[in-house]
């Protein structure tokens, strides 16, 4: 690429450190631990003397946030820089649980859309919805992690699932949790993130171990330890970062029943609803064909390899000329 590009995050994120890294665009991720009222200010200001020191021709950023994509995109359309938003889900429709606040975040959302240079999206469905609000969409799905070292964890199942769960509200954790109750107690399933402040059951089935939050390495040698994967959700235009993960790791998974996660992940994955049945029903067939599920996980990593770079490379024609004009 012959255009001085850099990427921008307020948060640390898989996606932005395995994207940039593959695109080979610099990082910079801008953290802070203060209270809102001070935080705020001081990543505007650390933002600013980020972009005016290093002056480039386009400028990635991910949306969440979107105070920060806001801040960017006004940012270009006043310098005529080119700005790039890497948009999550949120950053498409926005989630808050006041409506006057979601409308507000829908419609900041919409203007970002707008006025960017481009929105980078993982699938059709999302690029559908950025071309209705009269943005222009370039699709390219999270590139494979590249693991390093991991370390094989003694688990206590004959067959051990590893449920990635951040307790989130798009996520069906409570009909997970009772699915455990259909499936054989010799199959243990390890529940990842922070479950401290949310409201589970009293008591849990005997095969379900919390892990509680998880460290890098620690998520890491979990998602090499376990025999399948699970990540569920409710969104319909989700491509979940654990599948991608799961497929780097070369493991079978259960996955949703979404059309987005159906298109991308093929055979390579079983899919359920969200109804404890019909989890458990596919965890057991998971279990059952681990060996038929783990080939079929092979094959799509080395097509999604092939595929992502020539995604790559019309990205990368693609920046060379918004960037010119």
């Amino acid at each position: 690429m012959n255009k001085k590009v850099i990427f921008i995050s307020w948060q640390n994120h898989r996606r932005s450190q395995t994207l940039s890294r593959r695109l080979d665009i610099k990082l910079t991720e801008i953290l802070s631990g203060c209270h809102k009222f001070i935080r705020y200010p001081l990543l505007f200001v650390k933002t600013f003397r980020i972009i005016k020191k290093e002056n480039p021709d386009c400028v990635i950023v991910m949306n969440p946030s979107l105070l920060l994509s806001l801040f960017t995109v006004v940012w270009g359309k006043i310098l005529g820089k080119a700005v790039i938003i890497d948009a999550h889900n949120v950053g498409i429709h926005f989630e808050h649980f006041n409506m006057l606040l979601r409308r507000t975040g829908q419609r900041l959302n919409r203007f970002i859309m707008k006025n960017a240079a481009l929105t980078i999206v993982t699938n059709l469905g999302l690029a559908e919805y950025v071309t209705a609000n009269k943005g222009k969409p370039f699709i390219i799905p999270d590139p494979l992690p590249i693991f390093g070292k991991y370390r094989k964890l003694r688990l206590k199942g004959e067959k051990n699932v590893f449920y990635i769960c951040t307790f989130s509200g798009d996520e069906p954790y409570m009909e997970l949790l009772k699915a455990a109750e259909y499936i054989d107690e010799k199959i243990f399933i390890y529940v990842s993130g922070d479950y401290n402040s949310k409201a589970l059951p009293e008591k849990s089935a005997s095969n379900i171990i919390f892990t509680g939050y998880l460290s890098e390495t620690e998520y890491v040698d979990y998602l090499h330890s376990a025999d399948i994967i699970v990540d569920l959700t409710y969104r319909q235009d989700c491509l979940v970062c654990g599948a991608y993960e799961a497929v780097a790791a070369e493991k079978p998974m259960v996955l949703s029943d979404t059309s987005a996660l159906k298109n991308y992940f093929r055979d390579a994955a079983l899919y359920t609803t969200d109804s404890p049945e019909d989890i458990s029903r596919r965890i057991n067939e998971a279990v059952k064909d681990i060996p038929g599920l783990t080939e079929k996980v092979k094959k799509l990593k080395a097509g999604c390899e092939k595929e992502w770079m020539k995604k790559k490379k019309k990205f990368e024609e693609a920046v060379s000329y918004i960037s010119d004009k």
